[in-house]
Formats: C-alpha cells, sequence, structure tokens
C-alpha cells in the first residue's frame, strides 16, 4: 500500500497523467472462515480498501486497479497443508488450480482488453473456482481430512502386517544362514511334564483280572462298605510329595521343582503368563527362579 503511494506519489510531482501503472492486488475470498491462519483475513481485507480508494484518492490518472480474487491453489506454502484434500473438494463442485493455472490466470488480466477496463474503473476478477457457491466449506474440507487420515492409518496397519508376514515367510538367506546367532535361548521349565497331567497307564489291571486268584475273590466283599482311597496330598518340610521326592532322591530342587515351591511358600505368583515377583511385582524368567530363591527356600526347609 505504501508503495502504490509512492508511486502515485512520483507521477504527480513529474506531471505524468497518461499512462496509469497497472495493479494487480492479490485478494483473498478467505475472509476468516478457516480459521488458525493469523491476521490473513484481515490483512487481505485491508487490500479490498484499495478498491474505494482508487473513487476517493483519485488515482485514476497514476493508478489502474485489478482485484484478483485467488482461489484454491495447490502447492504453494499457504496451502500446502490443504493439498492432500484438494480431490476431495473438487468432487464438492469448487474447482482448484495449481501454481501454473494460477500464474496464467493472473498473467491474463495484463491483457490490453483488461487494462482498458481498468482505466474506466477498478476490476473485480473472481478466479475462486466457484468457491462461494460452496457451504460449510471449512466443516466439509474437516470431514475429508478426517475420512483421509483414518484410511491413511487403516493402510499403514495393513501394510505393517503384510510386511511382517512377509519377514516370518521369507527363507532365510547366506549371509543370515552363516552369521552367528545373536539369540540367547534360555532354559523354560517344562511344568506340564513335571505335574504329570496326563493319567499313568494301568497296563497290569487285565492281567490280574484274569487271575484265578483274582476271580475267586468275587462276590466275597460288599463293595457298598469298603473303604477306597482315591488320592491323597502331603504337606511336609520340603513341601508336597514331588519337591520332597527331588530332595531325597537327587538332593536338590529342580528347576520345575524350585518353581513350585517358591509358588507354594508365596515368593512367586503367576500374572498374565510369567513368575512375578510377589513382593516387587517384577516379571522373573524361569531360568532366574532357581538361582534367585532356590538358597532362602532352603534355608527354610527340611527338618531344622
Amino acid at each position: 500500500m505504501r508503495l502504490l503511494g509512492e508511486v502515485v506519489t512520483a507521477k504527480k510531482a513529474r506531471d505524468i497523467t497518461t499512462r496509469p501503472a497497472l495493479v494487480i492486488l492479490p485478494m483473498s475470498p478467505n475472509h476468516g472462515n478457516f480459521g488458525g491462519d493469523g491476521l490473513y483475513a484481515e490483512s487481505k481485507l485491508g487490500v479490498e480498501s484499495l478498491m474505494g480508494k482508487w473513487y476517493s484518492e483519485g488515482w485514476d490518472d497514476q493508478l489502474s486497479i485489478v482485484g484478483a480474487i485467488i482461489g484454491w491453489t495447490r502447492g504453494t506454502g499457504l496451502m500446502s497443508g490443504n493439498n492432500v484434500v484438494a480431490a476431495g473438494v473438487e468432487k464438492m463442485g469448487m474447482r482448484t488450480f495449481s501454481t501454473t493455472e494460477m500464474g496464467f490466470n493472473l498473467s491474463a488480466l495484463m491483457h490490453p482488453s483488461i487494462v482498458r477496463q481498468a482505466a474506466r474503473s477498478p476490476i473485480f476478477a473472481d478466479l475462486t473456482g466457484g468457491m462461494a457457491q460452496v457451504s460449510d466449506l471449512k466443516d466439509q474440507v474437516d470431514a475429508i481430512r478426517a475420512d483421509i487420515m483414518k484410511k491413511s492409518k487403516l493402510q499403514a496397519s495393513i501394510h505393517a502386517a503384510l510386511e511382517s508376514d512377509k519377514k516370518m515367510l521369507a527363507l532365510p538367506s547366506k549371509q543370515q544362514l552363516a552369521a552367528p546367532s545373536s539369540k540367547k535361548f534360555v532354559p523354560r521349565a517344562n511344568m506340564s511334564s513335571y505335574y504329570c497331567n496326563s493319567f499313568p497307564k494301568l497296563s497290569g489291571v487285565a492281567g490280574l483280572s484274569a487271575s484265578t486268584k483274582q476271580a475267586m475273590l468275587h462276590g466275597m466283599l460288599d463293595l457298598r462298605k469298603v473303604v477306597v482311597v482315591t488320592g491323597f496330598g502331603e504337606v511336609s518340610p520340603w513341601g508336597n510329595s514331588r519337591t520332597r521326592w527331588e530332595m531325597e532322591s537327587y538332593g536338590e530342587f529342580s528347576l520345575e521343582g524350585c518353581i513350585e515351591l517358591a509358588w507354594l511358600t508365596g515368593r512367586i505368583v503367576f500374572d498374565k503368563g510369567n513368575w512375578v515377583d510377589a513382593k516387587t511385582k517384577e516379571i522373573v524368567p524361569d531360568h532366574q527362579v532357581k538361582p534367585r530363591y532356590e538358597e532362602d527356600i532352603l534355608k527354610h526347609s527340611g527338618i531344622r
């Protein structure tokens, strides 16, 4: 604005009253519609005031003014964050422009026919591509952006899953096969085998049933009055029968036996697939239970 004032002052000082300078004002349809752009709208509204000043200041001999209302231009620094939603915006019936297209439109405003018209009165050149016809533009742009972000996250998750599948299914390269493995495998307790979940086979039952001596016992006892021991439990200074048997047989606990006695004595608890220290709630891998708790267990076990 100050530059235009200096041009007018210089022309008046030299008494130049012909060939007024053509001024193309960069105007915008964004009058605070989008938000989050600081004083952008205020600065553009200030530029529009020059259209009225042309009349009130008497600039017709020195300046010709064309107000170019520049529409949605892709690839500029101002609109770079909105490039991703441009395709969705055009589906609403509004035109967006590349920088080349908008540059061509602005250069067309310097055509002699436009210059002659601007010499008579300021011209408003609507280069918005129909932006004014779109209602609630900000809300619709926000909806388009949210939909794009949702699809982007979905595609990223699918891509990550596919890449993970490829890595698992891919055969190792020669270099990988030749390279020493960096993974350290640690022992895990085989608790299923330790507890003997499967019932033992009673191989001698058939032989006993077929023996003549057993056959002689049929009918001699009223089975309704016979006491049958179906199971028993043991609590001893060495824990239960399994841990006692290990100490009596081998003089030390196995990894599984140490885990069981540490659990029975409340030193560790089982939580979400891991053994956890009962006091600190720290995860304790299987192979660390024996070196971590066995010494203390032995101090408080056995006949003392």
